[in-house]
């Protein structure tokens, strides 16, 4: 029997896939990388190697009865010709695959975006106006601008139920996992056809956003150089190994931010203007009321407000 995914995560970025990703993996019957973002579908050198090769690497010799999968935030990407290309191979390699997509008010995925580029980009700035309006200038458009578009949730998960099937996709959000994850993860572990009962410790929290590194990358390198000399050597498990060190970057190394993001009101009432027709679209074709509806409509009249969510 050939080798293949049994689900896929496909995001969205920056709405909680990695806590998702740690809750998941606690399940017994359930198998996902070490590395959460080691990517397949989205590389073309990975996909080219083919699934075998990916499995090898990074599931090992799994049990008959785990179900396999990938965890992504990069599964859902704004532009259509690249979110086509990725539905395409993904039906490829598996088509009876069951997908799962994790959504965040899109207002509030926007500003823990921003705190990621910030961080990335080493200015650790606060002014998300600016970097909106600097967004705006270059892309010409605000449905031009990627990190907007990504927050267009109903016109990219429409390409995946009309290529898929709306019965295999299940459709999460953010605020349940935050406030009810015993609820979140009996609805996804039913569906991906595993214990619904497992429990899963609530208060894991991962990724929470910041814009500023506890350390830099020079004594980042030096820290990972010290472990490849004198720790890994006496690790024979090659994933344990890339999973701390996915780990160490990627959760122990971002400050947890003191002061929440504002978004300008102005800004806001643009965004609302963007998502608001797409936040029906995602009723009217996948039967899907998100819970951020009535609270982007009073952006309109409404003033800023901090975002205090996760990152």
């Amino acid at each position: 029997m050939e080798r293949t995914f049994d689900f896929l995560v496909i995001g969205a970025q920056k709405c909680g896939t990695t806590s998702l990703w740690r809750g998941m993996d606690s399940h017994p019957e359930i198998l996902t990388p070490s590395d959460k973002e080691r990517r397949f579908f989205e590389v073309d050198e990975h996909y080219q190697r083919g699934v075998d090769a990916y499995i090898d690497s990074a599931f090992g010799d799994p049990r008959a009865d785990q179900r396999l999968g990938i965890v992504s935030s990069q599964l859902m990407p704004p532009r259509v010709e690249s979110r086509l290309k990725v539905i395409d191979r993904i039906a490829e390699t598996c088509p009876e695959v069951k997908l799962v997509a994790l959504l965040r008010d899109p207002i509030d995925r926007a500003a823990s975006f921003f705190r990621f580029a910030e961080r990335r980009s080493g200015r650790g700035g606060t002014d998300f106006g600016a970097f909106f309006e600097r967004a705006l200038r270059k892309h010409g458009g605000l449905e031009s601008i990627p990190f907007v578009a990504a927050g267009c949730y109903g016109a990219i998960l429409e390409s995946y139920a009309a290529r898929f099937g709306r019965e295999r996709l299940l459709v999460l959000f953010t605020e349940e996992l935050e406030f009810r994850p015993e609820f979140l993860y009996s609805e996804l572990f039913e569906f991906l056809g595993v214990d619904p009962g497992h429990t899963v410790d609530g208060s894991m929290r991962l990724n929470v956003g910041g814009m500023h590194e506890r350390i830099s990358e020079a004594a980042m390198l030096e820290l990972r150089t010290e472990l490849q000399e004198r720790v890994w050597p006496h690790v024979g498990d090659r994933n344990v190994r890339i999973g701390f060190n996915w780990w160490l970057r990627q959760v122990w190394n971002i400050e947890p931010d003191a002061e929440p993001v504002t978004i300008p009101q102005a800004v806001r009432e643009q965004l609302a203007e963007l998502y608001l027709p797409d936040a029906e679209l995602l009723e009217q074709r996948l039967s899907v009321r998100a819970p951020w509806v009535k609270r982007i409509s009073e952006e309109r009249s409404g003033g800023s407000r901090p975002i205090a969510s996760p990152g």
